[in-house]
């Protein structure tokens, strides 16, 4: 390793390091090479950077949007700029600073410059089906695959993508893997020194290469002619720009000269290439993470980044952050001899010191062994009860339960601890599990479509008969069923008997559809209803569009609303219906055309296995947004995360269970290189083209379980299973045997128990006393499940009897005479449990009457009875509003102030409008000027030579560029449609442009605070653009429609308007700001202009507080006005929901 400088703490201490200890303070300060911060668990990582930024902006005079800061997640973007705001006092200087994710970043670059290279600034983002379906179709144009009859030519698509995928994590172009491949061949044709038996292996491991790259390219060529881009192309295409470009590559060092990159030890190749591109070599770049804590190489990030990137950037200076502000000496310690062991840290010596309130605390790390599958989360459970029973050692005041975490491998152990804390009534919050498209509901929807698109699938007709809302008998459906397959049977001999062949015979036979048949041999409304549903939609399937038939289908077949179910359930069940026709809206443009039936169901089954129920959601998307989701960080409940869902978290209690060989925390793995020339191949990328990395899965699952351990601050709990559910032995992690040898040498305390020896202790403690049943749990419960809150109360109340009851029959010492109380108490709340736990009043009265002789008396038979009455009716049930503060922007404002109904669809349930199935001429319009505007810009600025002021012609040619980008592949494009647009681009350039127009922004997004009522909320504005001139700011948003003339003259209380005033203020970081609002209005060449001194922002503010109270008020109510309400909201209208 190379030896890097080490720059000593400044003197003079500027006034925005006060706070911070000296290692932190030479981290903010540092100036004149490029910077590692290495910053170990609870040092104060995004503190540094926060204030680093802080500084070079306060105190070295930088402007905040020559500062590029580089994150993960979006999540952590969000939280830098969040807290930049309290750090430099403005939020319009924290806007302006520039923080994205890698791929957020490479978006951007492509949108602005991308033209320059050829590139659309509005590609479309395939996803997994729409890129397996496009690598089927090349394989099947080129032939590629045939490999000596070892494969099916299909079997190399996922193969294919995975190449795809890590030639772009690795930066490698199709060009230079289709030339490594015929390298690689001469190589091998070269080489004499192999058996028969070696070179027949090294010829069908290039050849498989060969092939691989030979679709990686095609794949390429066809993704650029389509407009489609993956989501590694938002790292890979802004690479080959930069580097294509010289000029560009300056420009953009110029305008970014201070470059921060948060969690460093996560990049990939792909992404060091990208910072090469955008960094000289003495470039005010600085990195920020621990490589003890790199966990991603599943993903693509490289283990040696750290002295990838002091090798790239020779006069780095490191600056060791090592005093740790999180956790207690003793779990550091335990941490230490983990990571200690690792063979690939770039600092081997290093390690943390506590230095915060908790350094003293000398609680020891407690080390449970259990038996069976459920023991860990039964052990968990009672600790929790326990520790917030009783005052906890080194804790203030009782924890609440969102002092808990459990962090565990993998989704394995999800169901079961979540089992055991719903049990004793501990709220929490775990990873959703089951998969969307499996929902009751959505099953029904789904048999349907399968129904509509073939008549004769008698096994959906019969699932959609027995259920709600038709509900015939099951034995009576099922016998149609019988009686239908003997008709068809009978048909076909008939055919055959005759001499047809049995394919001709299929043909002839046609039977009826089974509704038809079962119609005509049966008497029965609830089947004659059901058929008359039927064949109305069997009738607009064949002519309607995907989206629309499921709409139709959940609002005629009756499956918005069902009787007798819960309130959650009947929530539930309205989400799932409304999030998966947003899916189909969403993917319309993703599925094949024409987009009817047949193809929506081709998708929907290639989406089998990729999609996990986060609707409207991609993969990619998730990938950006890891960790606890903003709208829960506030839920007083437990977490149950991955230990790499909890990388940045910290609790004051951290279990961890299942420290075993097998499905949990052990390093197992292997080293797993890519294939090298010649080697085994455990894939089918070479290691040439990876740079040499190797992924070592035995080092990441050491980091892992480093990371795990250090999100406890106050105490550490490890779990390992002892037994297994047979009583056969099970071995413990060799992470276990470490921390069990480092307790025996005196290194750090530990505490070890068994499982039943814990559970005795709490027993005796009585942990299931009534004070658990607090408010807090109730509001939780509340929160997550959206239940009536006097129904989680009554569960609360129940649940504890029945434990006091079961802790009872526990006792070595129970008396013989007690048994029959106690069973029948345990009968009594068993029955109030189950009452309470059914979705109809009627229902829950007939268990509770059936029960009655297992009451103690009449009385509390009639109590029980008026806890099920007291519940709230679950058909009045309604969505839990929006929580302070609110996000906002002015389509949103308006949006409620039209149709409360409208809003509550597109921004509470998140259901996307219907798609129009046409580009929008207004879109267009938009896209040509913004690219019109930006070139203006940049030739202006001087900064790329060859980039020209437009005029007219470019404007045209702009437009028609937008046109054919922003159209979908399979839409003509139509020569009326180009006629208009060049009309429209003419009289914009002949009645509102103006060749001394200066305009400095260009769709501009301002976000800005707005107080009200005690909330501090959010409003995102995005003016089209914003001109100054000597008589002040120009705020200019195009109206690009059949605009009404009254737009020509904006009233005082003009709500957009009114908010692009309060933007700008902001934004030039004054009130006082003098200048027009305008309207331009294309189709009519003329403006409709307002002073900004005119704008009453009183009276748009009211309008404001307006939304603000109804949304959080839950006040969804349809606009008198409305037309537009969607489908599933009009069918709402009946049933006073939500």
């Amino acid at each position: 390793m190379n030896d890097y400088d080490t720059q000593s703490a400044s003197a003079a201490t500027p006034p925005q390091t006060e706070a911070l200890n000296d290692a932190q303070r030479q981290a903010v300060v540092h100036e004149g090479s490029p910077l590692i911060i290495l910053a170990g668990p609870g040092t104060g990582k995004t503190r540094v950077i926060i204030h680093r930024i802080a500084h070079l902006v306060l105190d070295a005079g930088v402007r905040p949007d020559h500062v590029l800061a580089l994150t993960f997640t979006n999540k952590a973007a969000t939280e830098l700029r969040t807290r930049l705001v309290r750090l430099l006092k403005s939020s319009a200087r924290a806007d302006r600073v520039h923080a994205a994710t890698f791929h957020g970043f490479g978006r951007w670059l492509i949108r602005r410059y991308g033209h320059l290279g050829g590139l659309s600034a509005h590609p479309q983002l395939m996803d997994e089906p729409q890129q397996r379906a496009l690598m089927r179709k090349l394989i099947d144009e080129t032939g590629i695959g045939q490999l000596h009859q070892l494969y099916n030519p299909y079997a190399l698509v996922p193969r294919a993508l995975d190449f795809v995928s890590q030639a772009r994590n690795f930066a490698v172009t199709p060009t230079a893997a289709v030339q490594h491949a015929q390298d690689w061949k001469t190589r091998l044709e070269d080489q004499s020194d192999l058996t028969d038996q070696q070179r027949e292996a090294e010829e069908v491991r290039h050849r498989v290469f060969e092939q691989l790259a030979e679709l990686y390219h095609h794949f390429d060529e066809a993704c650029r002619r389509r407009n489609f881009v993956t989501f590694d192309d938002y790292q890979s295409l802004p690479i080959r720009l930069l580097n294509e470009h010289p000029g560009l590559r300056s420009l953009i060092r110029n305008d970014f000269p201070h470059i921060l990159v948060d969690e460093f030890q996560d990049v990939n190749i792909a992404q060091l290439e990208l910072l090469k591109c955008i960094a000289g070599p003495d470039h005010d770049l600085c990195v920020v993470g621990d490589d003890d804590q790199a966990i991603y190489g599943f993903r693509g990030s490289v283990q040696t980044g750290f002295r990838r990137f002091a090798d790239n950037w020779p006069t780095t200076t490191v600056v060791e952050l090592s005093e740790n502000y999180r956790s207690t000496q003793i779990i550091l310690d335990a941490a230490h001899q983990i990571i200690e062991e690792s063979e690939t840290r770039f600092r081997p010596d290093k390690r943390t010191v506590a230095s915060g309130p908790l350094a003293a605390v000398a609680n020891s790390i407690e080390m449970i062994t259990y038996e069976g599958l459920d023991g860990a989360g039964r052990v968990v459970a009672r600790q929790i009860l326990t520790a917030r029973q009783a005052p906890q050692k080194g804790a203030e005041g009782q924890l609440n339960w969102s002092d808990f975490a459990v962090l565990i491998r993998n989704n394995v152990d999800i169901p079961r601890i979540s089992a055991a804390l719903d049990v004793h009534e501990i709220p929490f919050i775990a990873p959703e599990q089951p998969v969307a498209l499996t929902h009751p509901a959505v099953r029904d929807v789904l048999c349907w479509l399968h129904l509509l698109a073939d008549p004769h699938e008698d096994e959906q007709a019969v699932r959609l008969l027995v259920r709600p809302p038709y509900g015939l008998e099951l034995l009576t459906v099922t016998q149609w069923q019988r009686d239908y397959r003997q008709y068809v049977d009978s048909m076909k001999q008939a055919a055959e008997e005759n001499g047809e062949p049995s394919s001709v015979a299929r043909a002839h036979s046609q039977p009826l559809p089974f509704i038809e048949y079962a119609i005509q041999q049966q008497l029965d409304p609830v089947l004659e209803r059901f058929a008359a549903v039927y064949r109305h939609l069997k009738e607009a399937s064949l002519t309607e569009p995907a989206d629309a038939i499921v709409g139709q289908v959940i609002h005629e077949a009756g499956l918005l609303v069902v009787e007798a179910e819960s309130d959650a359930m009947r929530q539930t069940r309205l989400e799932q219906l409304a999030e998966f026709l947003g899916l189909v809206r969403e993917r319309l443009g993703h599925i094949e055309p024409p987009r009817r039936l047949a193809q929506l169901l081709a998708y929907l089954d290639d989406l089998k296995g990729q999609y996990d129920g986060a609707y409207g959601t991609s993969v990619e998307s998730r990938m950006e947004n890891d960790g606890i989701a903003g709208d829960e960080s506030e839920i007083d409940a437990v977490r149950i995360l991955t230990a790499h869902k909890s990388k940045g978290l910290e609790f004051d209690t951290v279990f961890i269970p299942r420290i075993n060989v097998r499905n949990g925390f052990d390093p197992g793995g292997k080293s797993t290189s890519s294939v090298s020339e010649g080697d085994d191949d455990e894939s089918d990328f070479p290691a040439a083209l990876r740079q040499n990395e190797v992924f070592d899965q035995s080092e990441e699952e050491r980091r892992l379980f480093f990371v795990a351990m250090t999100r406890s601050k106050r105490r550490l709990v490890l779990l390992s299973q002892c037994r297994d559910a047979r009583g056969r032995k099970t071995s413990p992690s060799s992470f276990w045997r470490e921390i069990e040898e480092a307790a025996e040498s005196g290194v750090i305390p530990v505490e070890s128990c068994p499982a039943d020896e814990l559970m005795t202790r709490a027993d005796e403690a009585d942990t299931s006393a009534d004070a658990e049943a607090d408010t807090s749990s109730t509001s939780v419960g509340l929160a997550l499940t959206g239940a009536c809150p006097v129904r989680h109360t009554r569960r609360v109340q129940a649940g504890h009897e029945l434990a006091r009851v079961l802790h009872a029959l526990r006792d070595p010492d129970l008396s013989p005479a007690a048994v029959p109380d106690l069973q029948r108490r345990l009968c009594a709340v068993s029955a109030r449990l189950a009452a309470l736990n059914v979705p109809g009043k009627s229902q829950a009265h007939a268990i509770l009457e059936s029960s009655a002789q297992w009451f103690d008396d009449e009385a509390e038979l009639n109590q029980a009875l008026e806890d099920v009455d007291a519940l709230a009716d679950p058909l009045t049930t309604t969505l839990a509003p929006p929580r302070a503060p609110l996000r906002l922007s002015y389509t949103s404002i308006n949006q409620y102030l039209r149709c409360p109904r409208c809003y509550w669809l597109r921004y509470v349930v998140k259901l996307t409008a219907p798609p129009s199935g046409a580009i929008t001429f207004g879109s267009v319009i938009h896209e040509t000027l913004e690219k019109f505007y930006l070139t203006q810009m940049l030739a202006e600025s001087g900064d790329l030579p060859d980039v020209k002021a437009p005029g007219l012609p470019e404007l045209i040619q702009i437009g028609l560029q937008m046109y054919n980008e922003l159209r979908s592949p399979d839409d003509e494009g139509k020569s009326s449609f180009r006629t208009r647009l060049r009309a429209a681009l003419e009289l914009y350039y002949k009645d509102l442009h103006r060749p001394d127009l200066n305009p400095v922004a260009v769709e501009e997004s301002i976000k800005f605070d707005y107080e009200h009522d005690g909330h501090t909320h959010l409003i995102d504005s995005r003016i089209d653009r914003i001109d100054v001139d000597d008589a002040g700011y120009h705020l200019i948003d195009y109206k690009t429609g059949k605009e009404k003339k009254d737009l020509l003259k904006p009233p005082k209380k003009d709500l957009q308007f009114g908010i692009y005033l309060m933007a700008l203020q902001h934004w030039a970081e004054t009130e006082d700001v003098a200048g027009t609002a305008e309207y331009w209005l294309t189709s009519l060449g003329q403006r409709g202009i307002i002073g900004l001194d005119a704008i009453d922002l009183g009276k748009v503010k009211k309008q404001i507080n307006k939304a603000i109270d109804g949304i959080l008020a839950g006040d969804w109510t349809q606009g008198k006005q409305c037309t537009s309400c969607d489908l599933i909201c009009n069918a709402l209208e009946d049933s006073d929901e939500p």
